[in-house]
């Protein structure tokens, strides 16, 4: 099933593309190797720049009720879109207002199209040193490359630690025109990667994991008078991935609250901010059960930091010359 872009003249686009795709991609017998090139060449020729207006692709979601297969839990961009769902592959659009830092690989291959806007594009390579289990690993990334998109431009997704990159977006919106595979079982996990030398499987989603982290985040904002004391038991108890889950989230309440303070302007007096100090016996009472791989963390912690303030300076810089 197609939407329709254009009051019915532009109708068949994506079906015309799709079809073309799946003609081409079933020559190379469904090569997940092959499809990239497959995939360029056909946004190349698609000219989809002329053919088709992003947001007339918006004012049909609004007019219409039957849409392609789409992901209910497909949260990557602010609106994502399939447009054409095959058996193998389907055609997205993803519309993104703000930046995003995220440092990631793919469990599929493919290609992307510039639809409009512009993009940081930096590609990474990861050497393993350390695997904590199949989802948690250590090692060293490293910035291989930096390439400025602009509207039009393609380039190849390879599934697998071949292409480890992010996107920061830079025009908003930003628009992009995706062809991709639904899953390449080899190439999986699909990890994220946070610098200086982490990489996880973010789409590891296990319920009691999460109750876990719901619990240690409303342990803190209730402010319950043994919070310390019940998340301190907890971390003694857990395992490396599941510490630096809670040492995460415990920072990122205590950043929250040191914002809060300064906002406020209470405790001006103190010589150490009260969230440093209970900060660090968090980190003692990790260092207890996980010894020196705790000191890994705190870098960790800082590169959060540092792209939330990126993220949120970017949401305040809309005009494209800035």
């Amino acid at each position: 099933m197609i939407v329709d872009l254009d009051g019915g003249d532009r109708m068949q686009f994506f079906q015309e593309l799709g079809a073309g795709i799946e003609q081409r991609w079933r020559q190379k017998n469904y090569s997940e190797e092959a499809f990239p090139t497959i995939a360029a060449d056909a946004l190349a020729e698609a000219d989809a720049i002329t053919n088709v207006d992003p947001w007339e692709i918006v004012r049909q979601l609004h007019a219409v009720t039957d849409l392609p297969h789409q992901s209910i839990e497909d949260k990557f961009s602010d609106l994502p879109v399939v447009l054409y769902h095959g058996l193998r592959f389907h055609i997205d659009v993803y519309f993104w207002l703000d930046g995003t830092t995220s440092i990631h690989q793919h469990g599929f291959s493919g290609a992307f199209q510039v639809l409009s806007g512009s993009s940081i594009h930096s590609l990474y390579s990861f050497a393993e040193e350390q695997k904590i289990n199949p989802h948690f690993l250590i090692g060293r990334l490293s910035l291989k490359e930096v390439q400025l998109l602009k509207t039009g431009d393609i380039r190849h997704i390879r599934s697998g630690r071949d292409f480890v990159h992010s996107l920061f977006h830079l025009d908003r919106p930003s628009i992009t025109l995706t062809i991709r595979t639904l899953k390449d079982p080899a190439a999986l996990p699909q990890f994220d990667y946070i610098k200086p030398y982490v990489a996880v499987n973010p789409f590891l989603r296990e319920i009691s994991f999460i109750k876990q982290m719901q619990s240690v985040s409303l342990l803190l904002r209730a402010k319950h008078p043994e919070a310390d004391s019940m998340i301190s038991e907890f971390l003694l108890s857990s395992d490396f991935e599941t510490a630096f889950a809670v040492l995460k989230t415990i920072f990122q309440y205590m950043t929250d609250q040191a914002r809060e303070r300064m906002f406020l302007k209470t405790d001006e007096n103190r010589d150490e901010p009260p969230e440093k100090l209970r900060l660090e016996k968090f980190f003692e009472t990790a260092r207890l059960k996980h010894g020196s791989l705790v000191d890994l963390i705190p870098p960790l912690l800082s590169e959060f930091q540092r792209q939330d303030r990126l993220i949120r300076l970017r949401k305040h810089v809309t005009k494209h010359e800035h």
